[in-house]
């Protein structure tokens, strides 16, 4: 009701900021793998460490991996993306991925 009287407000996707700002809260708390994120007995972690996996998307066993689903949604999305970039060395996953945000298809 007050987006009007923000400049530019009545044509912002305030149902494209709500998800994004949802996405956010959920997810970009956590610093990631690499800087201490995450609970330390995370099972994604352990294996890919125990494997010598620096990213799933090597890993032969990853379409049948349940150790995604305590990630809820968020596990089955990243699954996914990292399926759908199987065999991509980690630089050449995060060059693929940057700049897309995640509800972005």
């Amino acid at each position: 009701m007050w987006s009007p009287f923000v400049p530019g407000g009545e044509v912002i996707d305030w149902a494209a900021v709500d998800k994004g700002l949802d996405w956010m809260e959920k997810h970009a708390c956590c610093a990631g793998c690499e800087n201490g994120g995450g609970p330390p007995d995370c099972t994604i972690r352990i294996c890919a460490r125990k494997r010598g996996y620096e990213i799933c998307s090597s890993c032969s066993d990853l379409d049948s991996c349940t150790r995604f689903e305590w990630l809820k949604e968020h596990g089955s999305e990243l699954k996914q993306r990292l399926t759908e970039n199987s065999g991509l060395s980690k630089e050449e996953y995060i060059k693929k991925m940057m700049g897309k945000m995640p509800w972005k298809t």
